[in-house]
């Protein structure tokens, strides 16, 4: 299953169609036409403050809208550590595959991967599934956050944030 290349117009178009029975009012229109124009995941803030929105709409509106397009499965949502959630539009041909900071919550889109593509199609030839989709999230440090935190902590002892650390300190019992 070889990864589709698909344009903005093509995702708005496909998002347009996958809604159905759902009322596009202008501010759902306008989110789906934001949502179609990004290859990252976005998260409610990232919205509310995009000039293509231009602070129209509320973070109570978005939210609600967004959830809808979830429930429809229009949307993806991403929910990262501390409940941060990232959304993006679920057409086909989209990867969701991503690097994440878990420091900052940097998200990088990662190369194209053939093995996995490769697997997503064995596994439909084999069990007989179609529209077989997958996210795949790797975290890690960011070359920022460890720069600015001199020395890369042990992987299996990574912090998720300065916050955690300092609880971590609190909570640590005494040698």
């Amino acid at each position: 299953m070889s990864v589709l290349t698909v344009t903005t117009a093509e995702r708005l178009r496909l998002a347009t169609e996958a809604c159905g029975q759902i009322r596009l009012t202008p501010c759902r229109k306008r989110i789906l036409e934001y949502l179609a124009s990004q290859r990252l995941p976005m998260t409610i803030e990232m919205l509310q403050g995009s000039t293509a929105l231009g602070g129209a709409f509320d973070s109570t509106t978005i939210y609600r809208t967004l959830m809808l397009f979830v429930e429809a499965e229009i949307v993806r949502q991403f929910r990262l550590r501390h409940k941060l959630s990232f959304f993006a539009l679920n057409t086909p041909g989209t990867r969701f595959e991503f690097l994440i900071c878990r420091r900052c919550g940097k998200i990088q889109e990662l190369p194209d991967v053939p093995s996995i593509s490769n697997y997503e199609a064995s596994i439909c030839t084999q069990t007989g599934y179609r529209m077989l989709y997958h996210a795949l999230e790797l975290y890690g440090l960011c070359p920022q956050c460890q720069a600015a935190l001199g020395t890369s902590p042990k992987a299996n002892k990574l912090p998720v944030s300065p916050r955690s650390w300092k609880l971590e300190a609190r909570h640590r019992l005494p040698d």
